[in-house]
């Protein structure tokens, strides 16, 4: 009868351990289905995801509507401002009365009154 006593006891230790493991399980998808409902559930996880996501898609569509343009016009204007200051620098490197007198009247060209073609 001992081996029958320990098959047994085999049986009740297996027996036992196959319900705690049906114990975990259980516990694991009450855990689950708790997680998912607050996931689903309105204002949850997926929901807030969402709204994350159109906030995103909607900054991104004002950045190529409206901002990226603005920066184009932006850098468009300094460069011409940096141009300008560029010929102006020049123009008074080459004659730094000009400040004082003003700019030289332009030399007559042909066709134009005074006019004097230069020989070469």
């Amino acid at each position: 009868m001992s081996a029958g006593n320990s098959a047994l006891a085999t049986l009740k230790a297996t027996s036992l351990r196959v319900a705690d493991s049906a114990d975990e399980a259980r516990a694991s998808a009450r855990a689950f289905r708790q997680v998912t409902e607050r996931m689903a559930a309105p204002a949850g996880t997926l929901d807030q995801l969402d709204r994350g996501a159109q906030m995103l898609v909607g900054t991104g569509q004002v950045l190529r509507s409206d901002t990226l343009p603005r920066i184009d016009q932006a850098v468009a204007q300094i460069t011409r401002t940096t141009q300008q200051l560029g010929e102006l620098s020049q123009a008074l490197t080459d004659q730094p009365q000009a400040v004082l007198l003003g700019k030289p009247a332009a030399r007559p060209g042909p066709g134009e009154p005074g006019f004097v073609a230069s020989q070469p």
